[in-house]
C-alpha cells in the first residue's frame, strides 16, 4: 500500500520539502521504467519522460485523460480491468501488459499498486513497468532454434535409418533380380516357369522404386548435374499432369521467362515438381479452387532462407525459385509437423514416401524448403538453382535403366555380390537379346 504525503503532494516552501519534491523527481524521471499515478477515474495524474517518450505523447495531452482517450479499446480494457483489480484487492499486482509504443508493439512486466492520501481514502492507483519485449523476442527465437534443431536431428536420424536400409535393401533386391535373371535366361520362352520368374522381376522393379525414394530421403542418391530451365521444366510437368489434377480446379500458370539455368538433376527436379502439384490438387478435396505454379528470381536474405527443415541453411544470394500454391483448406500444426516424415500421409495409406523424398532431394541439391498454410498450402524450395513446388507420381525409367541402377556394382560391397553382379550382367544381355530389346 503507498500512501502520498502532503509534503509530497502538497509541497511547503520549506526547503526540506522542496527538496523532498527534487528527490522524488529524481527517482521518477531518472530511470528507464516507464512510471504512472491515476484516480480512481482512470485519469492520469503523473506520468514521467520515458512515458512521454515510449508513446511519443507531450504530459499536457496525457496528464487528466484515461486509457480509452488514448489507446486503442483492446488495450485501454485490458489496462483498466488490471487498475480495478489492484484497486479491489489493494495491494500491489503484478501483470503481463502489451501496449504501442511508437516503433511498435512492446510486452512489459508492469507492477501496479494503489495509492491512498493522507486521509487513508483510496486516491487511485500507480505502477512501474518494465520493458520485457527484447527478453521475449530473445526467448522466442531461443525456442524456435531449439524446435528448428530437434526437428534436423530428428531428420538426420530418419535420413540414415532410411539410407542404411535402402542401401542393404538394394543388396538384396540385386541378389533376387540376378537369379530372377539368369533363369530367365535358361528357359525357353513357352516354359510354364517363366511367368512366375517374370512377375518376381516385376516386383522387384517395382520395389527398386521405393529404394530409390529411400536413397532420395537420405539425400544419398547420385544427382547428374545437368543445365536445367526451370520454367520450362515446370511448365513441361505441369502439362503432363492435367489429367491429375482435379477438373475442377482452375491451374494458373505464372512461368518467368529468361531465367538463369540452375544446376540439378532434371529427372529428380521432375519428381518434386511432380508431388507438389498432386499435393495441390489433393488438398482441394474435390471442391472447385485454384492451384498457382509459378517461377521466379529472388534475391534471398538469410532470414528468407532459413528453414525448419534443411540445415546447414544456404548462404544469401540470388536464387532460382518455384513455387506451388494452392486455396484448399491449409494443414493444421501436426500436420506441418510430420509431413516429411517418411510414409506420413493424411490419405489412404500405401502413398510412398512422397514429400519426404521431395526433402531429400532439395537436400541433396544444396537448397532448402519453407512451408506455409494459412489457409492454402504452399511450399517454397530454394537451393542453388532450385524451386518452390507441390505434386506426386512416378518417373518411369527404361527397365534396363532400373535394373542397372540396382544393381550396379557401386552397390555390391561383398565378393559374393560382386559375382551375383557378373552373373546378373550376363543373365540381363542374354535375356535382352531374347525378347529383342537390345539397345
Amino acid at each position: 500500500m503507498i500512501q502520498i504525503l502532503p509534503a509530497v503532494t502538497e509541497p511547503s516552501v520549506g526547503s526540506e520539502a522542496e527538496d523532498d519534491c527534487q528527490l522524488l523527481d529524481a527517482l521518477v524521471e531518472g530511470g528507464t521504467s516507464v512510471m504512472f499515478l491515476k484516480d480512481v477515474q482512470g485519469r492520469y495524474l503523473r506520468v514521467n519522460q520515458r512515458f512521454e517518450a515510449s508513446f511519443d505523447l507531450p504530459r499536457e495531452a496525457i496528464l487528466g485523460r484515461t486509457d480509452h482517450e488514448l489507446f486503442p479499446k483492446d488495450i485501454a480494457d485490458a489496462f483498466r480491468k488490471h487498475d480495478l483489480e489492484v484497486m479491489e484487492r489493494g495491494v500491489p499486482v503484478e501483470f503481463e501488459e502489451e501496449a504501442p509504443y511508437v516503433d511498435g508493439t512492446h510486452t512489459s512486466i508492469v507492477e501496479k499498486f494503489p495509492w491512498r492520501r493522507a486521509d487513508g481514502s483510496l486516491g487511485g492507483v500507480g505502477g512501474l513497468a518494465l520493458d520485457i519485449t527484447a527478453r521475449k523476442r530473445a526467448e522466442a527465437e531461443r525456442k524456435e532454434l531449439e524446435a528448428r534443431m530437434v526437428r534436423a536431428e530428428k531428420l538426420e536420424s530418419l535420413g540414415v535409418l532410411a539410407g542404411g536400409v535402402a542401401h542393404d535393401f538394394n543388396n538384396l533386391l540385386a541378389a533376387i533380380l540376378a537369379n530372377a535373371g539368369l533363369g530367365l535366361a535358361k528357359l525357353e520362352a513357352s516354359h510354364t516357369v517363366r511367368g512366375f520368374l517374370e512377375q518376381i522381376e516385376s516386383a522387384t522393379l517395382r520395389a527398386s522404386e521405393l529404394t530409390r525414394q529411400m536413397l532420395a530421403y537420405a539425400g544419398r542418391r547420385s544427382v547428374a548435374r545437368e543445365s536445367v530451365e526451370l520454367s520450362s521444366l515446370v511448365g513441361e510437368t505441369a502439362t503432363l499432369l492435367q489429367s491429375i489434377v482435379s477438373s475442377k480446379a482452375i491451374v494458373r500458370r505464372e512461368l518467368a521467362a529468361d531465367l538463369p539455368t540452375l544446376q540439378g538433376d532434371a529427372t529428380q527436379l521432375r519428381q518434386v515438381v511432380m508431388n507438389l502439384l498432386t499435393n495441390a490438387s489433393e488438398a482441394l478435396e474435390g471442391a472447385s479452387g485454384t492451384i498457382v505454379v509459378r517461377t521466379r528470381l529472388v534475391q534471398a536474405t538469410a532470414a528468407d532462407l532459413r528453414s525448419r527443415h534443411v540445415t546447414p541453411e544456404p548462404p544469401a544470394g540470388r536464387y532460382v525459385a518455384a513455387e506451388v500454391t494452392d486455396s484448399g483448406a491449409g494443414m493444421t500444426e501436426e500436420t506441418q509437423a510430420r509431413m516429411f516424415d517418411p510414409f506420413f500421409s493424411t490419405k489412404f495409406t500405401g502413398r510412398g514416401l512422397g514429400l519426404a523424398a521431395v526433402l531429400g532431394i532439395v537436400r541433396a541439391h544444396g537448397g532448402t524448403l519453407q512451408v506455409e498454410s494459412a489457409p492454402g498450402a504452399e511450399i517454397l524450395v530454394l537451393g542453388p538453382g532450385s524451386a518452390k513446388l507441390e505434386l506426386i507420381k512416378w518417373v518411369h525409367e527404361h527397365e534396363k535403366r532400373l535394373v542397372s541402377k540396382i544393381i550396379g556394382v557401386e552397390t555390391a560391397d561383398h565378393p559374393h555380390d560382386r559375382q551375383i553382379v557378373a552373373h546378373a550382367r550376363v543373365a540381363f544381355d542374354k535375356h535382352d537379346r531374347m525378347m529383342g530389346n537390345v539397345g
